[in-house]
């Protein structure tokens, strides 16, 4: 009769661990899911829970029905931060693209303005001092920021191409043009 109730108590105890366990472990993955605001905290994220959930595994590790039951969580867990994860990489690509997007709308203006230029410091002066400019580097920045270091080159040296383009038709038409465009040398 001890034993038994023994065993009793004992699963009574079991059943009322897990519970609180089990209660822990979803507010953990409500927090952990509020932390991961990009795919690589995601990835951070989860590793932290799955050791948790392991740790839950070799306590109740004699116990098939809860063991069957943080398969299940673990199973659910994986599937929650592979779509959020998903979610997050997709958002960062639209951002990228965007940005991509804005910065050639900015280089296009950057273009037209420096065409109007009439001398070779000025032209420098124009990239080194424009606002435009310096928010195409700052896009630049952010993409590298976003972990899109191939098209933050790819800003750079669109603006570096746009530069040298100006400085070349400048030299281009004062070589060929005199007295402010009126007459063909």
């Amino acid at each position: 009769v001890l034993d038994g109730r023994r065993r009793e108590l004992r699963a009574a105890e079991t059943e009322a661990e897990f519970a609180a366990e089990s209660a822990l472990l979803a507010q953990s993955v409500g927090g952990a899911l509020a932390a991961a605001d990009t795919p690589e905290s995601c990835e951070e994220q989860l590793g932290r829970l799955l050791v948790q959930i392991e740790n839950l595994t070799t306590r109740f590790a004699a116990d098939g029905e809860r063991l069957a039951a943080l398969d299940a969580r673990r199973e659910e867990i994986q599937q929650t931060f592979a779509a959020r994860k998903q979610a997050l990489a997709d958002e960062r690509a639209r951002r990228a693209q965007r940005l991509t997007a804005s910065a050639a709308r900015i280089l296009d203006g950057i273009r037209r303005r420096a065409a109007a230029l009439s001398s070779a410091d000025e032209v420098n002066t124009y990239f080194a001092s424009d606002p435009m400019a310096a928010e195409h580097r700052r896009i630049a920045g952010e993409l590298r920021t976003l972990g899109d270091p191939a098209r933050a080159a790819e800003l750079d040296a669109a603006l570096a191409a746009a530069r040298q383009d100006t400085g070349r038709a400048l030299r281009d038409r004062l070589d060929l043009y005199e007295d402010g465009g009126a007459a063909i040398r």
